[in-house]
């Protein structure tokens, strides 16, 4: 996979993919639903369950609307890169338990929001889940690897607990909407572990380790606490124009160059009780 034209992909292609593989794929009332087979929607209403891998998939695997889908452990693989794995729409939708590998988007959460999707892999797509629509969704304890994109959110209020991101280009990016919270979330062996993009996002007890960047928070009025970046080239990175940031009780030790970076001017972020060893300012505390 082309690493480097991906790296121009935002909003406009994702949604614009989204709905055309959307319109691609008919729909199927739950009770014909199984076996389930490439190119169906599921719901709206029902809970429904894999039986067999899906291989080759185009256009979209699976549609899933209003509805649950238990993956039991299968692996759903696309045909091309241009592929969507899984999309979700409507609302109160909940995926679980399964892979989901070679497509452009493994997992994309939309609708109107309110989504659980739990332990789900995806691996070697190029981005392994995004948020393109809605809000109030759960993402939990999945996994993304060999990702392009590991995790990618663009709207309001949505909750990433647990999950975890390695070997990717990017492991999370924040890339748009408020009050977007990440917990307990691993990023390791990636090129950069976690880029905050837009404000209001609350960080706390998530761990960067052995990426080439830890956290970037490039955006302003952002909160991190009680994080850990740790065997980075660099830790923790504010650039220039990120400002009003509350960084808190996080740990920067171990990273090659230098452990917190602030670019902006002394004042414009707050660091409290933070521990580290090498600084680029001697005001970060």
């Amino acid at each position: 996979m082309e690493r480097g034209r991906v790296k121009q992909f935002w909003q406009g292609s994702l949604l614009i993919a989204g709905l055309v593989s959307f319109l691609a794929v008919a729909h199927v009332p739950a009770s014909e639903a199984s076996p389930i087979s490439c190119g169906q929607v599921l719901g709206p209403g029902g809970s429904f369950s894999l039986d067999s891998p899906l291989t080759g998939c185009s256009g979209t695997a699976v549609v899933v609307k209003s509805a649950e889908l238990n993956l039991n452990g299968h692996t759903v693989t696309c045909g091309s890169g241009s592929d969507t794995g899984i999309r979700i729409e409507g609302s109160g939708s909940r995926v679980t338990n399964g892979t989901i590998t070679g497509c452009g988007f493994g997992v994309d959460v939309a609708g109107s929001g309110g989504h659980h999707v739990e332990k789900v892999t995806a691996t070697d797509n190029t981005t392994g889940f995004v948020v393109t629509t809605g809000g109030d969704n759960d993402l939990l304890q999945n996994t993304a690897t060999d990702c392009d994109y590991g995790f990618v959110v663009q709207v309001d209020n949505n909750r990433l607990s647990a999950n975890t991101a390695a070997g990717n280009v990017v492991s999370y990016v924040i890339n748009g909407g408020n009050g977007n919270d990440l917990t307990d979330n691993t990023a390791k062996d990636s090129e950069l572990g976690f880029q905050i993009s837009s404000s209001s996002t609350a960080l706390s007890g998530n761990t960067a380790a052995g990426n080439r960047y830890g956290f970037v928070v490039p955006a302003g009025g952002n909160e991190l606490t009680d994080n850990v970046a740790t065997s980075n080239r660099s830790g923790i990175t504010v650039p220039s124009g990120g400002e009003g940031n509350r960084l808190r009780s996080n740990a920067a030790s171990g990273n090659a160059v230098v452990d917190v970076t602030d670019e902006n001017a002394c004042g414009r972020n707050e660091w409290q009780a933070n521990t580290f060893g090498l600084a680029s300012e001697a005001c970060i505390r």
